[in-house]
């Protein structure tokens, strides 16, 4: 009966796409002339001369850009039916997009996804990209990774996002090791007086999608404000868990693998159908003049949401009730760009671990012309970072505690840490005839560890003509020390885990360092096709583990025998290489088309984990080499988008990887295999007044009904209806 309503709605939205195209063919005809500046936003020139500013802290059309970019505007955005800014990244070449729970995803760059096959599960998380709104950084400093779910922005307020693959060290600090994603929102004088937006949907599953908007400008756009608002509520669309002891779903995670109830079942998991259920307010206040632009910004959000992060037994998902508040103060004058900002992040994984992490940054930097062909740019930053436990079995705390019934003593409630990174960076760019070089050099000073650290980066683009561009680069960047990692102790409470978390001899002060080499190029072929190349080469050591320090690892639901483990550091070096080729092709005004694909492989040398062979299954892992079955070898999309009238949008998009297997260390060891998949998804939008468009929305039209990423949750066809609003 599924089967056949799945395929009715394809073949329904199918018939409806072409119907349209051929129906509508009269009607456009009627106007052309006023067609023109709608079909105009298509053409090749104006799709290459979107223009980004995160590649080397400039602006720049994109063509000129000297590292593998993308800039994804809000029209794509919105044209393609995206439903979040995390699914909006499936638009963007070389980035992994797999959904974990209807709503939540794990996003990667390229490679360098979970490299250590039997790492804890907060340890398969993106760690390596440095994630971004508005410069605001948005790095979760406890444990690594970004909070989406709190990010404080909606979908409808993005005016573009813009990513960078490749290592930024050099101009955004540590964590930009594989990439930056900066999430940059609506100016609020883009229109004087008052105007609004909306973009929302409701669909199958309980999905519910509320995104609305007020801006105010003056006659002069000198003040300006924005106001706004987004809700996100979805349902699972298949309640079962994965059990890692038994490698297998339940129905509930009422009972552990060994047979024993599960006793906080209803504070871990206190509803089966959540996936998302999340809302955030969002303000921003400017002054523009000739001279200066100053931004005042803030926001709060709240979410829950049941995804795999921490697992509080021996179940892979957890529940998570997260809460984070902002304010920023950023612009410009005569040459400084400044920016300060302070975040306070809540993240709560039900009865497991609790923690806020306050974080306050300040960044300045001045451009100094020197010549028409040379400039500089020197700058200043300093990042504070407190984490504050609340839970008495989670402790934050710079002593050393390697004994276990010390540690037994002590209550974690309201233990926190500091630390600091100071730093200073300049970038140097040169012009000679077609040759641009840039190079750009960060010393950073790290409180704990007490560490110095110089970031490089080289870049230099060629422009053989106005219809090509080569480019070649080499940057260094490191991962920052996270407040886990050198201050965590964890006292179990013997109700769902046996296990303590314990200092190591010394802290941590090895940092995770990469190494990236890349070569590429951009040609335009004629006014209607182009193309984008990139070939990389990445290399990286010091990754972090885990060390088994006491307890039997075979029996580990004995409260007489708890099992005790350090952080520590990996021996495994990393090599992930290969190439991302994307296309843009308008073959007539009224027709875009967007397809990328990236090929890519990461090799494992030197893994050892003598330590914890029988915790880990393994019977054979110490100092062997292979090759990641984690991450997809080939993933990509392509996007079609068409106007076959004034009024109407269509629009096709696809996501497609490999397969891949995922294996997960927990409580015991575990893995699946995820088989390769296509999505499809399909938008049908028409404009029933100036600025007002319904559409219907339809995803994972193809490759629903499948696991996207082990141990989560089946993702299915889902069908929705929405308004795209501006007045």
């Amino acid at each position: 009966m599924l089967n056949k309503y799945k395929s009715s709605w394809f073949w329904f939205l199918a018939a409806t796409f072409l119907a349209t195209t051929f129906s509508t063919e009269a009607f456009a005809q009627q106007d052309t002339t006023s067609l023109k500046d709608i079909f105009s936003q298509f053409s090749l020139k104006s799709l290459m001369e979107v223009r980004i500013v995160t590649v080397s802290k400039k602006e720049e059309p994109i063509f000129e850009a000297p590292l593998s970019s993308t800039v994804l505007t809000a029209d794509e955005i919105k044209n393609a039916g995206a439903t979040s800014i995390m699914e909006a990244l499936r638009l963007v070449p070389g980035v992994i997009v797999r959904e974990e729970t209807p709503g939540n995803y794990d996003i990667h760059i390229r490679g360098f996804d979970g490299l250590d096959p039997y790492a804890l599960g907060i340890q398969k998380i993106n760690t390596t990209t440095l994630v971004m709104v508005n410069n605001r950084i948005v790095y979760n400093d406890a444990f690594g990774g970004t909070l989406w779910d709190v990010l404080s922005v909606g979908i409808n307020d993005v005016e573009k996002i813009e990513v960078v693959r490749g290592p930024a060290a050099a101009l955004y600090g540590p964590n930009a090791v594989t990439g930056v994603i900066n999430i940059i929102t609506k100016s609020p004088n883009q229109k004087a007086g008052w105007s609004g937006s909306t973009y929302s949907q409701v669909g199958t599953y309980s999905t519910y999608l509320a995104n609305g908007a007020v801006n105010y400008a003056t006659e002069d756009k000198k003040f300006s404000f924005r106001l706004s608002s987004s809700m996100e509520k979805r349902d699972r669309q298949e309640v079962d868990y994965f059990v890692l002891g038994s490698e297998s779903y339940s129905a509930t995670p009422e009972y552990f693998s060994d047979g024993r109830t599960n006793t906080l079942v209803d504070e871990q998991f206190p509803d089966y159908e959540l996936a998302t259920d999340n809302y955030s307010m969002y303000a921003h206040g400017k002054y523009e003049d000739e001279d200066l632009e100053l931004n005042i910004l803030g926001g709060v959000s709240r979410s829950k949401l049941q995804r795999l992060y921490f697992m509080s037994s021996d179940y892979t998902l957890s529940t998570e009730k997260n809460e984070s508040e902002f304010t920023q103060l950023a612009g410009e004058w005569n040459g400084f760009t400044f920016n300060t900002d302070y975040t306070n992040t809540r993240n709560n994984t039900l009865k497991t671990f609790d923690f806020t992490v306050r974080t306050f940054n300040v960044n300045v930097d001045y451009n100094i012309p020197i010549t028409e062909s040379f400039s500089i740019k020197p700058g200043l930053s300093f990042h504070y970072v407190k984490t504050i436990s609340n839970d008495s079995t989670l402790l934050f705390s710079d002593e050393i505690i390697t004994d276990r019934e010390e540690l037994s003593t002590r209550n974690g409630m309201n233990s926190s840490v500091t630390n600091t990174t100071t730093s200073g960076f300049v970038r140097g760019e040169y012009f000679i005839n077609k040759l641009r070089l840039i190079g750009a050099l960060r010393l950073d000073k790290f409180n704990t560890p007490d560490k110095w650290l110089l970031s490089p980066q080289i870049l230099a683009t060629y422009q053989v003509d106005r219809d090509l561009l080569l480019r070649a680069s080499y940057g260094r960047a490191a991962r920052t020390p996270f407040s886990a990692n050198l201050f965590a102790k964890f006292i179990p409470d013997y109700k769902t885990t046996f296990v303590y978390l314990l200092s190591g001899e010394t802290i941590p002060d090895e940092l995770l360092v990469i190494d990236i080499f890349e070569i590429g190029g951009r040609m335009k072929v004629s006014d209607k096709l182009s193309f984008d190349v990139e070939l990389f080469y990445a290399v990286g050591d010091d990754f972090e583990t885990i060390e088994i320090s006491g307890g039997d690892p075979s029996v580990i639901i004995n409260p007489s025998s708890p099992i005790l483990f350090s952080y520590a550091t990996s021996t495994m070096t990393a090599k992930n290489y290969g190439m991302t080729l994307s296309m843009m092709y308008t073959p007539f005004e009224k027709m875009s088309c967007k397809a990328y694909v990236t090929l890519q492989e990461s090799k494992i040398d030197d893994y050892n984990v003598s330590q914890n062979v029988v915790w880990r299954d393994i019977e054979d892992a110490s100092d062997s080499s292979f090759t990641s079955e984690n991450t997809p070898t080939v993933f990509g999309g392509f996007s079609i988008n068409y106007l076959p009238a004034k009024k109407w949008t269509l629009n096709l998009n696809s996501y497609f990887y490999s397969a891949q297997v995922r294996t997960l260390a927990g409580v015991t060891a575990a893995s699946e295999d995820i088989k390769a998949n296509i999505l499809l998804n399909t938008v049908a939008s028409y404009e029933i007044a100036d600025g007002i468009k319904l559409f219907a929305n339809a995803r994972n039209l193809l490759g629903g009904n499948r696991r996207q990423y082990g141990m989560s949750d089946r993702i299915k066809m889902t069908i929705s209806g929405g308004l795209n609003a501006t007045f």
